[in-house]
C-alpha cells in the first residue's frame, strides 16, 4: 500500500469515473486501473463497483475511504510541522469568490511575495459553495469569502467589511435622492449576480427579496459585466465598495442608516497546521487594505445574510 495508491482512491471517490480521475491525476486510466487492483488484491476488499455508472464505493470501500482521508490528512499535516521549523517554503493553496477577487487580489499580491518569497501561492476562484467544499476535502488550504457561514467545522478570522453602494446609470430617476433606502429599490430593475454567487442572495436580502419583473432577465457571472451593463444607460446594480472604486461618484449613491455591509474572512479547517501561512496572509492583506476597508465602529453597520 502506497500513499500514492490512497490519493488515488480519493480522487477517484470525488469524481466516480475513472477517464476524469486518470486526467485529473495526469496518469493513463489503465495505470489507475492497476493500482487501484493491486491496492484491492493487498487489502482483500473491493473498493469500488464498477457496474454502477458513475462508479460507487461498496459498503467496505467506504469505511476504507473514510480513514483514507484521516490518514493522508495527518501525512500532510506531519509535512507542514518540519516546514513550520524554518522559514516559510513550499505550496499555499487558497480559494477567492469571484465579487472580491479582480479588486482584492492586487491589492496584497505583491507585497505577500516580496514577505514570503519561497511560498508557492496558488490562487482559485471559486463560488462560497465549491470553496467550501474543498476546504473540507483538504484541497484548499484556506479560503477569502463573504460570512458568517455558520460552520462548526471551520474557524472565519475577520479580515474587513465592505460597504454596499448603489451604481445607477446617468438618467436615473433614484440618482435625485441623496442617498437611498432600501425600500427605494422596489419597482427598478436591478442587475444581478447569477445563482450560486453569495453576493446574489445579499442583495436580495436588501430587496426584501422583491425584484421587479423587466423584459430583459440577466444574470452574470461578473460585477464588472453588471457595471459595463450600468455604464452604458441601462438600470442599476449594487456593488460592494472595492468593485466600485474608478467609477463616477456622481453615478454612486450610500444607503441611510445602518450601512449594508459584507463580513469578509479568512477561513480554514479546524484540523488545519499551517498557521504560520495564515498569520502571514492576514497581516499582508491588512496592511494593503483601504483606509474605508477598516472594520466599523459596533452599531453603525449592517450584516447582510449569505
Amino acid at each position: 500500500m502506497t500513499l500514492t495508491q490512497l490519493e488515488y482512491v480519493l480522487v477517484l471517490n470525488r469524481v466516480r469515473q475513472f477517464t476524469k480521475a486518470a486526467l485529473e491525476l495526469n496518469i493513463t486510466q489503465p495505470t489507475l486501473s492497476m493500482q487501484l487492483r493491486k491496492l484491492e488484491e493487498e487489502i482483500g476488499i473491493v473498493l469500488f463497483d464498477r457496474t454502477k455508472s458513475p462508479i460507487l464505493p461498496t459498503s467496505e470501500g467506504e469505511s476504507f475511504i473514510r480513514q483514507t482521508q484521516v490518514v493522508l490528512k495527518q501525512v500532510r499535516h506531519l509535512l507542514d510541522i518540519t516546514r513550520e521549523e524554518h522559514e516559510l517554503s513550499g505550496d499555499f493553496s487558497i480559494g477567492i469568490i469571484p465579487s472580491l477577487s479582480p479588486y482584492l487580489l492586487p491589492l496584497f499580491l505583491k507585497g505577500f511575495t516580496v514577505a514570503y518569497p519561497k511560498v508557492s501561492l496558488k490562487i482559485e476562484e471559486l463560488q462560497t459553495a465549491e470553496l467550501v467544499e474543498r476546504l473540507k476535502d483538504d484541497r484548499l488550504d484556506a479560503g477569502i469569502l463573504a460570512t458568517p457561514l455558520g460552520d462548526s467545522g471551520l474557524i472565519e478570522r475577520v479580515l474587513f467589511y465592505e460597504e454596499y453602494l448603489a451604481f445607477l446609470s446617468k438618467d436615473h430617476l433614484l440618482l435625485k435622492n441623496k442617498t437611498l433606502k432600501s425600500s427605494d429599490l422596489l419597482g427598478y430593475p436591478i442587475w444581478l449576480l447569477e445563482d450560486g454567487h453569495c453576493m446574489r442572495n445579499q442583495v436580495l436580502s436588501l430587496c426584501s427579496n422583491k425584484l421587479p419583473d423587466h423584459n430583459v432577465h440577466f444574470s452574470g457571472g461578473s460585477l464588472e459585466t453588471l457595471k459595463n451593463l450600468v455604464s452604458q444607460g441601462n438600470g442599476m446594480t449594487i456593488l460592494p465598495l472595492l468593485a466600485a472604486r474608478g467609477l463616477e461618484a456622481s453615478c454612486l449613491r450610500n444607503f441611510e442608516g445602518k450601512k449594508p455591509m459584507r463580513e469578509i474572512s479568512l477561513i480554514y479547517s479546524r484540523s488545519f497546521l499551517k498557521e504560520r501561512y495564515l498569520d502571514g496572509l492576514e497581516k499582508c492583506i491588512i496592511e494593503y487594505l483601504p483606509y474605508d476597508l477598516a472594520s466599523p465602529k459596533k452599531g453603525t453597520m449592517k450584516i447582510l445574510k449569505i
